[in-house]
């Protein structure tokens, strides 16, 4: 797909809000089962020791989603750009 095709969009979080409140509810909710959640948890190696989070919601055949850094402390790193390597 050509990049000008996939195009910009913008939202706004209180307007997503709204959108989903106004989405009403299912009838019984609360009574549904619990979800297994364990498909869609991932645990990785941080700078705080061992991280369990969700998963990233985007699956791509070509290009897999993963975050490239973990989580850390603050000033565990140079104040710089990932391209600036002196």
């Amino acid at each position: 797909m050509p990049q000008e095709a996939l195009g910009h969009v913008q939202v706004a979080l209180a307007q997503t809000g709204h959108w989903l409140r106004n989405l009403g509810r299912v009838p019984d909710g609360f009574q549904a089962p619990p979800v297994a959640r364990e498909p869609y948890l991932e645990t990785m190696a941080s700078g705080f020791g061992e991280l369990r989070a969700v998963r990233h919601s985007a699956r791509l055949s070509r290009t897999p989603v993963a975050w490239t850094f973990p989580s850390m402390p603050p000033g565990s790193s140079l104040p710089q750009w990932r391209g600036d390597r002196a």
